[in-house]
């Protein structure tokens, strides 16, 4: 078993394949998920239960907006998973865990918080210590 995860509507598949208990998976990292296709305003099915036996951890950009509505993001994926620890990064925005040219694009679309550097560090520090604790190999 492996542990998978995605950002945005990556993550949102990432859960989908976690939560079926179909694949051989050990636990499921998302970062600021969004659920759903199609425009915002469209209501997206909520995100399937996670089973109480897999971790997860739910990584929320606490700057939200047009990128990760409200309904479909973190929040909802969270409460699907009440076992889940469920982190919101402070001055965070959904494209600030981007790097590079992808980061720049995200963040004039999406919006973003003054230091997204810091914001990559941190997401990147919960991911590993959530792994960590869960017992796999270091």
């Amino acid at each position: 078993p492996v542990w998978i995860g995605g950002h945005s509507r990556g993550g949102g598949v990432a859960w989908i394949v976690a939560a079926s208990g179909r694949a051989p998976v050990a636990g499921v990292v998302v970062v600021d998920p969004v659920s759903g296709g199609g425009p915002p305003w469209a209501r997206a099915t909520a995100p399937a239960p996670l089973p109480a036996d897999r971790p997860g951890l739910v990584l929320g950009a606490a700057i939200g907006g047009r990128c990760a509505p409200a309904g479909r993001n973190h929040v909802a994926f969270a409460a699907a998973a009440p076992h889940a620890t469920h982190v919101v990064v402070a001055d965070c925005g959904h494209a600030d865990v981007l790097d590079d040219d992808a980061a720049r694009r995200g963040r004039r679309l999406c919006g973003g918080g003054s230091d997204p550097a810091r914001a990559r560090r941190v997401v990147a520090e919960r991911i590993a210590d959530a792994i960590l604790a869960a017992g796999a190999p270091g």
